[in-house]
């Protein structure tokens, strides 16, 4: 739970790294409850960022993106707006 609370500190700073692995913890449901849509929400920015790790995780949840990709891009534009786009 404190790496969880770790990595969405430092993912709201910008770091393309943490928000990456907050979402795998979010997809998991590691260190507290799972949310997938953010946690491929999450993993999508940070894929788009450039985290290597991101890009490389993302075709496990690919499927799941497509099935659910309104609320997905929901969630992306809502961070965006708060946080701007993930370095």
């Amino acid at each position: 739970a404190e790496a969880r609370r770790w990595y969405q500190r430092a993912a709201e700073q910008g770091s393309a790294h943490a928000l990456r692995g907050w979402a795998f913890m979010l997809l998991s449901g590691d260190g507290g409850p799972a949310d997938p849509i953010r946690g491929a929400a999450y993993l999508d920015l940070a894929a788009k960022a450039g985290d290597e790790n991101a890009i490389s995780l993302w075709p496990r949840v690919e499927t799941f993106a497509a099935e659910n990709r309104t609320a997905i891009e929901a969630v992306k534009a809502a961070w965006v707006r708060e946080h701007g786009t993930p370095r």
